[in-house]
């Protein structure tokens, strides 16, 4: 399995982890300016997961509409629970809550029929699953999901933190008595429109649907070969987070000046 490191590819792809406006307080990237970009960068799928409401993906998807750009969305949200770690849950029809424990947190995917996904594993300081990796899979487990997805390529993560995450899902891809088989999957990670498609899955689904997407990750698995494309350079993923704070700064002082 191999992955094409260039930066600002074309490729037709899915970029399975991207944050607008309606996210908590931490993103500048407006529906209407991730419709360009996908459109300026390739995308042809898009899963808008941002924190704590799956508000956003609707909202893309009539402007994506609108414009006719054939994008397709796919509504989740990236959930922090009680234990202070996240977790993505795709195809959700409802919010998921911030907050609950992670059991409460991974039934609760399951009860939507949503699919769980695991970001950022190896990053601490992003609240990521770390040693109670293992754990969160049994739980999964446990409630019954036949496959979870996980995060091998962030590109907000660093080099070494992927590598983790890549040679954990090597390590485990195939499942046991006590966790389910994984799917990998990358995303950018974006917060502001110049990280969009940063990281992306290389094909053209034939439909948005939660089987389509299951179909390919696995057949694509299977097959090996070159199938996503991520840039993991630390130096342009520290700038552009800083320069998404600078915005945010920004955006807030113009707020503040209208009233």
């Amino acid at each position: 399995m191999n992955r094409n490191a260039e930066h600002g590819t074309r490729f037709p792809g899915i970029d399975l982890h991207l944050h607008t406006t309606r996210s908590t307080g931490d993103s500048t990237l407006t529906a209407v300016r991730l419709v360009e970009r996908a459109q300026e960068t390739g995308l042809i799928q898009v899963a808008v997961t941002n924190h704590g409401t799956i508000n956003g993906a609707e909202e893309v998807l009539e402007i994506a509409k609108e414009r006719n750009t054939g994008l397709a969305v796919i509504p989740a949200e990236e959930i922090k629970t009680s234990e202070n770690i996240e977790l993505l849950g795709y195809f959700l029809k409802v919010t998921i809550p911030s907050g609950f424990s992670l059991r409460e947190t991974i039934r609760e995917i399951k009860n939507q029929e949503g699919l769980l996904g695991i970001p950022h594993p190896f990053e601490s300081r992003r609240w990521g699953v770390c040693e109670r990796a293992g754990e969160v899979l049994q739980m999964a487990k446990e409630l019954s999901f036949e496959v979870v997805l996980w995060e091998i390529f962030n590109a907000n993560s660093s080099p070494e933190n992927n590598r983790k995450a890549l040679s954990f899902f090597f390590n485990n891809q195939h499942g046991n008595d006590q966790q389910p088989p994984l799917l990998l999957i990358v995303g950018s990670d974006a917060h502001s429109a110049r990280q969009v498609g940063n990281a992306r899955l290389l094909w053209i689904p034939s439909s948005p649907t939660k089987e389509d997407l299951i179909y390919n990750l696995t057949r694509r698995v299977n097959q090996g070969g070159t199938w996503y494309s991520g840039n993991d350079n630390p130096l342009r993923s520290r700038t552009d987070r800083a320069l998404n704070r600078v915005d945010l700064v920004v955006q807030k002082a113009k707020s503040w000046m209208v009233r």
